[in-house]
């Protein structure tokens, strides 16, 4: 299942790719693309992400977690 969460202060290549890593690193999941242009990152996962440990993992990786669209 994908899930997608609006995730702000993206501004490039290499932001998405934080956040990409740190999701990764922190949940299992099939797949994660972060897009700074649309200021989101989908998750492809069996069990949606627990909001809290994902708001908590993106905030240490230097971006904001704006919740689920």
């Amino acid at each position: 299942m994908k899930f997608t969460y609006e995730v702000n202060g993206m501004m490039c290549h290499m932001c998405e790719k934080h956040v990409e890593d740190a999701v990764k690193e922190a949940f299992d999941v099939k797949s994660v693309k972060a897009d700074n242009k649309k200021n989101c990152c989908v998750i492809d996962a069996e069990n949606e992400p627990d909001a809290a440990k994902l708001e908590e993992v993106i905030k240490a990786a230097g971006y904001t977690f704006a919740g689920a669209r």
